[in-house]
């Protein structure tokens, strides 16, 4: 009897706590649906509002509204579809977490827009563990849209399927995922952008309300600009990274890196080219302040941005910042251009700061190898300053290349070993 006592209780226990989880994961998913719509209140550009909420004891039914209400982005948009879209969210809380279903409806569910395929919609699926991480997938099918005036059409985008794959951590601080495009194609008045497959690939941690730490590539497949008069110019095969990094010392590492495989530019074949770069030991703190300034002129039209925006730039390489190139190089049918440069910023103190100190201080080392033939083609008023400048020995010729080895030290900038006054360019008088 005792142990059909304890099996009663265990099942007891087992069909409360099954009861119990639902209804307490339909209660986590509101306060976060609710935090989540708070943080859009304070939004320019658009506010976030439930227009009903309907929550079960498995499942709950959600109804929501996006609306852009700044004045000039209203205006913009109206040229395609109404402000606002309609969001119908069906949430299921079960024993292992929470799912969502939401569909967007641009213009409203009852008179949706037709800027997708007949019967298709912005979809969105999450799926929330009980410890809070987040899967979360977006789906934007093939959408057109485009602007006539006077009986003309005079602007087009159409754009190829979006897919966003991401996991949210639960404090919603890092992310990791994948993105995909298809394609896009923008037409605007007489010029032409089209765009292959873009691949991006991120895995990031906020470390404050501007700044994250991780990495990001992205891949390209094409890119073309034409124009009604001219060449078109096109890039093939881009490849993007960016990673950032914390220091023991309260600051941030910035490396970047472009590369194409192969284009055009005004009728004359380029690529490979590739160009690196790195910046070094930029105060975290500041440098949030910098973006959060930059953010307030945005949103406000702070009229003091650019006082801010320096200021809070400089005291962000106030521990002596480094911005060097390790290489960069671009491949031409009349040579490759090659080089890299480094640039050291001097530490100083923020309540004493003396500009020519300062600048005398900087310190830089510019080399340049630069194909004869490319400049002659590019722009022969710099082929004829450049000849001079090789005729006074200033500049040497090195295998039908323009040789630049230019260094900037106690305020003086020395050309191939050459002392320049800077107060002129390139020392010509």
């Amino acid at each position: 009897m005792k142990k059909f006592f304890v099996i009663l209780l265990l099942t007891a226990a087992i069909v409360a706590v099954a009861l119990a989880v639902p209804y307490y994961s339909g209660g986590v998913f509101s306060q976060y649906y609710q935090q989540a719509v708070d943080s859009t209140l304070s939004s320019n550009e658009y506010q976030v509002s439930t227009v009903s909420y309907q929550r079960g004891w498995l499942s709950s039914t959600i109804h929501s509204r996006i609306e852009v209400i700044d004045p000039d982005l209203r205006d913009a948009l109206s040229h395609f579809f109404s402000p606002y879209i309609e969001v119908h969210s069906k949430v299921s809380h079960g024993l292992s977490g929470v799912k969502s279903r939401s569909t967007f409806y641009p213009g409203g569910r009852e008179n949706p827009q037709n800027f997708f395929p007949e019967g298709e919609n912005a979809l969105l699926l999450t799926n929330t563990s009980l410890h809070g991480q987040t899967a979360l997938q977006l789906t934007i099918p093939q959408l057109s849209l485009s602007y006539t005036e006077h009986g003309m059409e005079t602007f087009l985008l159409q754009s190829g399927k979006f897919l966003l794959s991401m996991d949210i951590s639960s404090d919603m601080n890092s992310f990791r995922g994948t993105s995909e495009l298809d394609e896009l194609y923008i037409m605007a008045g007489d010029e032409l952008l089209e765009m292959g497959k873009l691949v991006i690939i991120f895995d990031q941690s906020r470390m404050t309300p501007y700044l994250f730490e991780g990495q990001q590539s992205a891949e390209i497949a094409f890119i073309q600009l034409s124009a009604a008069e001219g060449e078109p110019a096109n890039m093939s095969q881009i490849l993007y990274t960016f990673d950032a990094r914390s220091t023991a010392n309260d600051s941030l590492d910035f490396s970047f890196m472009l590369a194409v495989e192969k284009g055009s530019l005004e009728g004359m074949e380029i690529g490979p080219a590739a160009v690196e770069l790195e910046l070094r030991n930029l105060k975290t703190a500041h440098l949030n302040d910098f973006f959060a300034a930059i953010d307030n002129g945005l949103n406000v039209g702070s009229h003091t941005l650019e006082q801010d925006f320096l200021h809070y730039l400089l005291l962000a390489m106030g521990d002596g910042a480094q911005l060097e190139s390790p290489d960069f190089s671009l491949a031409t049918e009349f040579g490759t251009l090659r080089g890299n440069f480094l640039l050291d910023i001097p530490p100083f103190e923020e309540d004493y700061f003396d500009l020519l100190q300062f600048s005398d201080e900087i310190k830089a080392h510019f080399n340049l190898s630069l194909p004869a033939d490319l400049v002659t083609v590019l722009d022969m008023e710099t082929a004829i300053l450049l000849h001079l400048l090789m005729a006074q020995g200033i500049i040497r010729m090195e295998e039908s290349n323009y040789h630049i080895d230019a260094q900037l030290e106690q305020g003086i900038l020395f050309i191939n070993g050459t002392p320049m006054p800077l107060n002129l360019p390139f020392g010509l008088r």
